[in-house]
Order: C-alpha cells, then sequence, then structure tokens
C-alpha cells in the first residue's frame, strides 16, 4: 500500500480491491487515500492541458465514435457499450455517451486523474450534458482487469495513448491485450491503423541578427543536452530551430491496432530516401498517422508537420527527432539509405547510416552541426569534462531513483519530495535556479516524472 494508511480500531479499511485472471491476483489500492503522497502522482504537466485544448484531436475522435457506434447498433439491432482505455480526464468516455453508446467504462491508472474524472463526469450530469446512461470509472491497470466472458464484452474499444513518436505509450500492446480480453470478436478499434513516417534533416541553429550561435548547440534542446532519450520532442511549424528537409516522407511501418502486437515493430530496417534539397542530414523526423475509424478511412489524427501534409490540422503534439548515427550527404534525386533499429524493452527508434548499420557509429552530440566552423580545442576539452560530470550525476540520479521506485521505498520517495518541495520554495537558499528548482519539483509530482529528474 503505497503512501500508507492510517489505520483505527474498529474501522473498516477502505480503499483496497482484488482483482484475478488465470495466471495472477492483483490487490488494487486507491492511491488517493495515501497517508503520504506516493510515487509523485501530484500534478500534471505543461503537455496535458495541451492536449486538453486540442481541438482536432477532440473532433476527429468524437467523429469516429459517432461513425462506430451507430454501425454497431445498426448491425446489432440493440445498444452499444464501449471501453476507453487509459480514459485520463475521461473526455473520451464522455464522447461515447454523447455519440449514442448505452454505457461506457473508462479505466484509468492514476488515482488523481481518475478521481478528477468522476467529478468532471458529475459536473456533466448536472448540467444534463449527458444524461443518464452509465458511465463508470475503473482505477486500475486495464491489464489486471480479469478477462470477461462472452455476453459482458465491450462493442467498441477506444483509445488515445499516443504521444510524438506514436509509440511510447504501448498503444499497440494495450489495445492487443484489451481487445482479446475485453471486447467482441469483431468490436472496432479506435484507432485502427497507426503508421508512422519520416524525413531526413538537416538541423542547425538559426542565427539572430546575423550572429552565428553555433557553439550552443550541443546543449539544444534541453532534452537532447540533458537527457540519455534515443528520441525528442520537436515542433517544425514552430520553427524552434532551422530544420531543413531533404527529402520525401517515407512510411517506416503500419499496423493494425487490437491485432498487432509490439513484435509487428520491425526490429531492423533499412529505408531509401529519395532527396529534394541538398545537404547533410544529422536527423530523423518523424510522425504518427492513426486512422481513427476503419468504416470511414478519412478519419485520420497525424502529429504530421503542416509544411509537409496541410491536409490535416496541427495537433498537441509535434514529432519526433533522432539524431543519425554517422553523417549522410543528400542531394536531389538521389536515394540515401537509412538503417532504422527498434530498440528491445523500449519501443524507441534509433537511425543509422548504411556504413554505420552494425556498430556504434560516431557520436556527434558534440560536433558542430552541419556547414559550420569547427569548435575550439578548448571548447571540446570543456564540452568533455561537462558531459563527464553529466554521466555521474546521471549514475546518482539512477541510484536514488532505483533506492526510491523501485523498491518501493516509501520513505526514501517522501524524503525526496520533500527535499523537492523545500528547493522549489527557497531556490536561492540552496544555490538553485528557480527553473531548475521547478523541474526537479515537477520530476517527483508530476504525472509522468515518477523520480525521472
Amino acid at each position: 500500500m503505497p503512501g500508507g494508511l492510517a489505520v483505527h480500531a474498529g474501522q473498516a479499511v477502505p480503499g483496497l480491491s482484488a482483482r484475478r485472471n488465470d495466471g495472477r491476483v492483483w490487490i488494487d489500492w486507491d492511491f488517493a487515500r495515501s497517508v503520504v503522497p506516493p510515487f509523485g502522482y501530484m500534478a500534471l504537466s505543461d503537455w496535458y492541458f495541451e492536449m486538453l485544448r486540442d481541438a482536432a484531436r477532440h473532433d476527429l475522435y468524437e467523429r469516429a465514435l459517432q461513425v462506430e457506434i451507430s454501425k454497431v447498433k445498426e448491425k446489432s439491432g440493440g445498444g452499444c457499450t464501449v471501453l476507453d482505455v487509459g480514459s485520463g480526464d475521461g473526455i473520451l468516455s464522455m464522447m461515447a455517451i454523447r455519440s449514442g453508446a448505452t454505457a461506457a467504462i473508462g479505466v484509468e491508472y492514476v488515482a488523481q486523474i481518475a478521481r478528477a474524472s468522476e467529478e468532471v463526469i458529475s459536473a456533466n450530469r448536472t448540467s444534463n450534458a449527458l444524461g443518464h446512461s452509465p458511465l463508470n470509472i475503473w482505477c486500475t491497470d486495464v491489464r489486471g482487469v480479469s478477462e470477461l466472458p462472452e455476453q459482458q464484452r465491450f462493442d467498441v474499444l477506444v483509445s488515445e495513448l499516443m504521444d510524438a513518436s506514436g509509440l511510447g505509450e504501448n498503444l499497440i500492446l494495450l489495445t492487443e491485450g484489451s481487445k482479446r480480453r475485453l471486447c467482441k470478436q469483431h468490436a472496432p478499434v479506435i484507432p485502427c491503423r497507426l503508421r508512422l513516417k519520416a524525413v531526413l534533416c538537416e538541423v542547425r541553429l538559426p542565427d539572430i541578427d546575423g550572429i552565428n550561435i553555433d557553439a550552443f548547440w550541443p546543449f539544444w534542446p534541453n532534452d537532447r543536452a540533458f537527457d540519455g532519450s534515443l528520441w525528442l520532442a520537436v515542433d517544425l511549424d514552430k520553427h524552434e530551430g532551422n530544420f531543413k528537409v531533404l527529402t520525401e516522407p517515407v512510411s517506416l511501418f503500419e499496423v493494425e491496432l487490437g491485432k498487432a502486437d509490439v513484435d509487428a515493430i520491425p526490429v531492423r530496417g533499412q529505408y531509401g530516401f529519395h532527396g529534394k534539397a541538398p545537404g547533410i542530414c544529422n536527423m530523423v523526423v518523424w510522425w504518427f498517422e492513426a486512422q481513427l475509424s476503419q468504416t470511414d478511412p478519412g478519419v485520420v489524427l497525424t502529429n504530421a508537420p503542416t509544411q509537409l501534409d496541410g491536409r490535416h490540422s496541427a495537433t498537441c503534439w509535434g514529432q519526433a527527432a533522432a539524431e543519425l548515427i554517422g553523417t549522410a550527404k543528400v542531394q536531389p534525386g538521389e536515394v540515401t539509405s537509412v538503417t532504422m533499429d527498434m530498440v528491445f524493452g523500449d519501443y524507441q527508434l534509433r537511425f543509422r547510416t548504411a556504413e554505420n548499420a552494425g556498430g556504434q557509429g560516431r557520436e556527434c552530440r558534440d560536433e558542430p552541426p552541419p556547414g559550420a566552423p569547427p569548435y575550439s580545442a578548448r571548447f571540446k576539452d570543456m564540452l568533455k569534462e561537462w558531459r563527464s560530470r553529466q554521466k555521474e550525476l546521471g549514475r546518482l540520479g539512477r541510484d536514488v531513483g532505483r533506492t526510491a521506485i523501485r523498491d518501493a521505498d516509501v520513505e526514501a520517495v517522501a524524503a525526496l519530495q520533500r527535499a523537492a518541495l523545500a528547493l522549489a520554495l527557497h531556490p536561492q537558499g540552496f544555490g538553485v535556479e528557480p527553473a531548475s528548482a521547478a523541474k526537479i519539483l515537477s520530476g517527483w509530482y508530476a504525472v509522468g516524472g515518477e523520480g525521472r529528474t
């Protein structure tokens, strides 16, 4: 029971429930009742509210729900039940009811979000926006829900578990398991297909009033400078960097959601990119296309940059970008070969030139961008020392995270959360910049942080 619970003599202990399937027993604990806030689920990151304001996302999902629910009801001559996996704020579950579903269940793992979504649903019932159709939230991991008998299975499965890369929230794995164990055999899945597309880019920092600032390239963007992740979030439509698109888009792979497992993602693939502009490729940018409706293939949600695909509205995600291991010279009309690897267990993509397909390649993070003058020896030495310190701090951070999170040491989590609060309240007293203190705080309190900072 992470976070602990105060128990008094003669009191019935609330917040515990049990589920089982053929191979496992799950004890569910309502984290909202914890004495000590466990595992950092206490605040929402900025991206969550940006997602809630994404009108294009909402409109497309509601169109898909209307089409698929109507088709199910017409075919069966009866009702239609909807399962919403990763229901979050509950908006897709409410859209399902508004689109004609006779009942809906949302499954949300994070207790505070699940409880907040129940309040949202209650408020909308009061305003008569939802009527009286059954709509409930299960606060649990959907993988722990027992397999349902046929007569209790759901008619439609809906889920919005995409990040900028399309893969980071286990959409493929969770839709396959939920469809197989909890839904009817021919239940439509929203989205029904997921495609990834990519282009090769030459990326550097823009000149500012004619001033070259390429020396800051190793420190941009922040995730690339400090994080060990294989990809970073960018947005070509916001012009946050000087992204020069060198090739036509290439389709990386496509999967049918609800049927495909993660094994459907190619472990390795080689792709030929057709050049359309001259340059030196140092990054690969990719995005997803999610076909939401099997009945109406035109209902497509994508985070493609509008400069490359003007058919769709911009969304909250932006795109994913990964540094190319090795360098590739691109010329118009010529084909540039790049190898993609899917890193086992992380569902992250890594890209190499054909010459580096079998090896580690050259670390380009601390090299100047294409076309920039070489760095001085003194600057390179400084970067080398700085990287060494970053690795040591990263090692210490992983040790802390392993103790507090992986070993489920609630007292350690609470101590670290108190330290993060103290830093955020008095950053100058600890010699810490307010922005750094805020990042530490979000790392231990934000949804998705979980002590990663």
